[in-house]
Order: structure tokens, then sequence, then C-alpha cells
């Protein structure tokens, strides 16, 4: 079992290679590579009878740009609990030749708590995993949406959990997502470190899988993703929102939606059709290595 805490976490953090800063001709590689990755990941879905749906600003850029956002570097898709254990359980034989359905069971260097459908033989590496030994191809991001748990010790303890559980799987696997350089920063990533150590990979993946339950029962139904980016309360999903769903184009191909998928946008981005400033405009990983064809070296 891998269980990567090294004692040199700070010379390897400092090793880090710079950022680069993709160009055009790049960002439409990389585009061009996660829309054919969406188009098997479809296939994949259609043959094994899963629901999948567009998610965060792959969902924004449907809607707002019919494809990505100008400035965005991602694509992300959900599916119901129940679709995504199905997904990750059988879709082995069933992913084509050339791509690799990623999971932290798949892939023992892999601390994500979803999943990344990615092409073999590329390259997007970014600061947090240059130097780990996962599979670092293009890739995009397949989010399990569990129940939200009801208000009180419930929600309290999933909240928590949510937090703190994939830092410790990235800690596990030796992923550098500590950055802060001042001495206070220092000491508590020292704390958080040695705590690291103490606890079994296992146990954080069965503390992990714990709190994802912890809403199984609640009626009515709302959704969370308890391992996406935005904050708990903003990163919900009301069951009634969903179905049924519908396809929207996004860029040459088309990607369900959900039914009432302005209340989602709303609720995670508020006025969801207003342009941020330009300054905020910018992608969300910082890439330093890049390979959007096939390396047959």
């Amino acid at each position: 079992m891998i269980s990567r805490m090294p004692s040199d976490y700070l010379e390897r953090r400092d090793r880090t290679p710079s950022r680069i800063v993709l160009d055009q001709e790049q960002v439409e590689q990389l585009r061009s590579v996660q829309v054919e990755l969406l188009l098997e990941f479809d296939r994949i879905c259609r043959e094994l009878d899963l629901e999948y749906f567009a998610v965060y600003g792959t969902a924004l850029g449907a809607v707002r740009h019919a494809g990505f956002i100008p400035w965005d570097d991602d694509l992300d898709v959900g599916m119901l609990r129940h679709d995504y254990d199905q997904l990750v359980q059988r879709a082995g034989p069933v992913v084509g030749d050339g791509y690799t359905l990623q999971t932290h069971e798949s892939d023992p260097h892999a601390g994500y708590f979803f999943a990344k459908l990615r092409k073999d033989g590329t390259r997007c590496v970014d600061e947090m995993t240059w130097d780990s030994a996962q599979h670092g191809g293009v890739f995009i991001d397949v989010f399990p949406l569990d129940v939200q748990a009801e208000k009180g010790w419930r929600r309290l303890v999933q909240k928590r959990i949510r937090y703190v559980g994939f830092r410790l799987m990235y800690l596990k696997v030796g992923y550098l997502f500590m950055r802060g350089t001042s001495r206070p920063e220092l000491a508590a990533q020292a704390v958080v470190r040695g705590v690291g150590r103490l606890l079994p990979r296992r146990f954080v993946v069965a503390l992990t899988r714990w709190h994802t339950r912890l809403g199984e029962g609640r009626e009515p139904v709302v959704h969370a993703s308890l391992f996406g980016g935005y904050p708990y309360e903003r990163d919900i999903v009301d069951d009634a929102w969903i179905r049924p769903l519908r396809r929207v184009p996004f860029e040459q191909t088309t990607i369900p939606i959900f039914d009432d998928v302005d209340a989602y946008l709303t609720q995670l981005y508020r006025d969801y059709r207003q342009l941020p400033p330009l300054d905020q405009r910018v992608g969300h990983h910082e890439i330093v290595e890049f390979l959007a064809e096939p390396d047959h070296a």
C-alpha cells in the first residue's frame, strides 16, 4: 500500500518546476483532447446505461458559451453516487484503448476521491502532483454527488470530514498541496504532516466513505458534491433540479445538463450570466508540464 510521507516534503516542494502559461495553440490542443475524452466518457456511460451531467464551469460554459468558458482549462462532469459506483465497478472492460479511468482504487499513487478519465501518452501535470508517480495524462474530472446530511450533528460532521478527508489522502500519496512559507504556516504544516503519518491509508478511505453516507434517508433529497472545490453550503443540487436531463451544445458535440440548470448555476455562482472582471478570467490549474499528443518514444 502506497503511503508517501517523506521527510523531504519542503525540499520537494521547493523544487517544483515553474508554472507554464499555455499559448492559444496549446489551449486549443488541450480542449480538443478534453472533448475527445468527453466523447469517450459519453460512450462508456451509454454502454453501461449510466447518467451523467455537466457541473461547475462546464455547466456554466455550456449555458453561457455553448462550450468552454473562454479562459477555462478543465472539463467537469458529475454523477449521482449509485451511477458513479457502478462506473467505477464496471467500466474497466468498457474503457477504450488509449484511455484510463483513474481512481484511488485503480491507481495507488492517486489521492482523489473522484475519478479522472485520462488520455494515455499525454501529460497535464500541476504543481501539486508534479513528482507523483500517478498517471498524469490530460483528463476530465468525474465527481460523485452524495446526499447532503440533515442539519445537526450529521451535517456538521459531514462538513468537517469534507474539509479534512481529502487533505489527509493527499498527504498519504505525497501531493505537494501545502505551499505556505510563513512561520505559522510551516508550523501548521508540520502538525498536519505528523497526523498524516499516524493515520493508515485504509482509515482515511473508510472515514471519507463513511461521511458520504451521512445523508442517506433524508427527504427531500439534496445532493452535495463532497469532493468539489466550492463551499459546502453552495456546492449542492436539489434533486428536483436534475431530471429530465437535457442535452445542449458544447463545442462540436453536446452535453447533458440539469433540467433546472438556472437554479444550480444561481446557487453556485449567483449572477452567472454576468462576466467576471478581467483579472478573474484565469484558469484554475497551475500547470507545470503539458503534452497534448501521445508520446510514443
